[in-house]
């Protein structure tokens, strides 16, 4: 039966508030979407999030997330990597929670747990937000957080001549807002390597073009940090992802595009007295840093329609080997490795000793500085043995480390399928830079950088390919060009 007009009037009167209602669930989703981004810039911005402080509140923001992602109902349905990966990070929270019943110091182990369930929550909603088809998305999210993370330490130093450190046999270094030289290099080269897949594999031509901008000012970051650990994750993560990429040649492309402005950078960098010299003096090196952006974006649009071929692309690859080994050679030449370098190697022998007094169960969850300490084969006070894998087999024994492997491990049994994916390889590379570096620093005490590599490690676990959703940038959308 047809409606009268006052009846009708009334029916559509009382379906108004749903759109409204619609809007504020997407606003709300999208939201929950940001949440791990926002989380990595607050931390980074909270000293890297190294003080326990921290962790309360990150922890506590990571799973009210989640609680409003199950609210919304936007809890995907974990694939078999995602859900081993998932239960191998819980799992080792859960026996960091058992290490204070056998450890030498159970305040100490048991603080570690706090940290712990940051790093649960992170990735629990990394593999949320990234959910089937969505890879795009993380890659885009966390190449803005990171970038966003290089322009703070550099208005931070610009602006106000702060975020420096010396220290001693290294210089003055660049460490703002994390407080850690490494650290902030680890970042600027993850952030370089996401930039490079962007560039090359850009939809849009602005996408193309800013995300070419932040390759030299990123990769400038790196040498302001003198961070030597981070130009090898970086090398190596880029290694990677050129071994998997299928379109190889546009890959290449964005990186001979990109190498112009850098070199202009970093001769930026090495020519300018940088921290003694004047707050004017930091402004133009800046500038020039915006300038070598603003080539980079150039010189990435001019080449948009370049493509390499199989014979082309091996000798570029060669090309870049040789360079390499060549830039490394000149920086043992001109900056012979540091008194630091040298350190480190005690660190990990005084971990070895740890384990080997306490081969079974470890000695407990962030008991390593105290073994420092009783050992002192240097005067220095260390906290973290600069080494993921020998910390965790020192403190955890055997079993703690095999979680380890097996939670950050997983998402590389994905990169092999994923390769067809347009960011698989690269976040398949940059996922490897993380590992790579956290196995000679302390990422793991560091939770901006962890949470990074979580990020990644869930955007390589979403470009895999699943039943009934083809390949993220297969041949359905493989005929949008790069840069148009």
């Amino acid at each position: 039966m047809a409606l009268r007009p006052k009846q009708r009037d009334m029916h559509v009167s009382s379906s108004r508030p749903l759109p409204a209602l619609g809007t504020t669930f997407r606003a709300v989703e999208r939201l929950v979407a940001a949440g791990p981004f926002a989380v990595l810039v607050a931390l980074a911005a909270a000293q890297g999030g190294y003080f326990p402080a921290a962790w309360r509140w990150s922890a506590l923001a990571l799973f009210a997330l989640l609680a409003v992602a199950a609210l919304l109902g936007a809890y995907p349905r974990l694939g078999r990597l995602e859900l081993g990966t998932l239960v191998a990070m819980a799992a080792l929270a859960g026996w960091i929670a058992l290490s204070p019943v056998w450890s030498v110091d159970p305040h100490a182990s048991r603080l570690e747990l706090q940290r712990a369930l940051v790093y649960v929550g992170g990735l629990w909603l990394a593999l949320v937000v990234a959910a089937p088809r969505r890879a795009e998305r993380v890659v885009h999210g966390l190449l803005l957080a990171l970038a966003l993370v290089v322009a703070g330490s550099l208005a931070q130093w610009t602006l106000a001549g702060g975020g420096t450190l010396e220290v001693p046999g290294q210089g003055i270094l660049l460490v703002g807002p994390l407080g850690y030289a490494n650290a902030l290099g680890i970042l600027a080269a993850l952030a370089a390597l996401l930039a490079l897949g962007v560039a090359a594999h850009a939809a849009a031509g602005r996408a193309c073009a800013a995300a070419a901008a932040v390759v030299p000012v990123c990769h400038a970051v790196v040498l302001l940090a003198a961070s030597r650990g981070a130009w090898i994750a970086l090398a190596g993560g880029l290694l990677f992802a050129l071994a998997l990429e299928r379109s190889r040649g546009r890959l290449l492309v964005a990186v001979l595009a990109t190498t112009p402005a850098s070199l202009v950078a970093l001769a930026a960098v090495e020519r300018w007295s940088l921290f003694s010299g004047t707050a004017a003096a930091r402004v133009e090196l800046v500038l020039v840093l915006a300038g070598a952006g603003g080539l980079a974006a150039c010189c990435a649009l001019a080449s948009s329609g370049l493509r390499l071929r199989r014979r082309g692309s091996r000798a570029v690859i060669a090309a870049l080997l040789g360079a390499a080994a060549l830039a490394a050679l000149g920086g043992v030449l001109v900056r012979p490795p540091s008194a630091s370098l040298g350190t480190r190697g005690h660190y990990w022998r005084v971990a070895l000793e740890q384990y080997r007094d306490h081969p079974l169960l470890g000695s407990g969850a962030g008991t390593f500085e105290g073994f420092w300490l009783e050992s002192l084969p240097v005067p220095e006070g260390v906290r973290d043995a600069h080494s993921l894998y020998l910390e965790t087999l020192a403190e955890l024994g055997p079993m703690g480390l095999l979680l380890v492997l097996v939670a950050l491990g997983l998402p590389l049994v994905a990169a092999r399928s994923a390769r067809h994916a347009r960011f698989g390889p690269i976040a398949a590379g940059t996922y490897l830079a993380f590992l790579l570096h956290a196995g000679i620093d302390w990422d793991w005490e560091m939770p901006a950088v962890t949470l990074a590599g979580l990020l990644a490690g869930a955007a390589l676990l979403a470009s895999r390919p699943r039943p009934g959703h083809p390949f993220e940038g297969s041949s359905t959308s493989r005929h949008r060009e790069r840069c148009r």
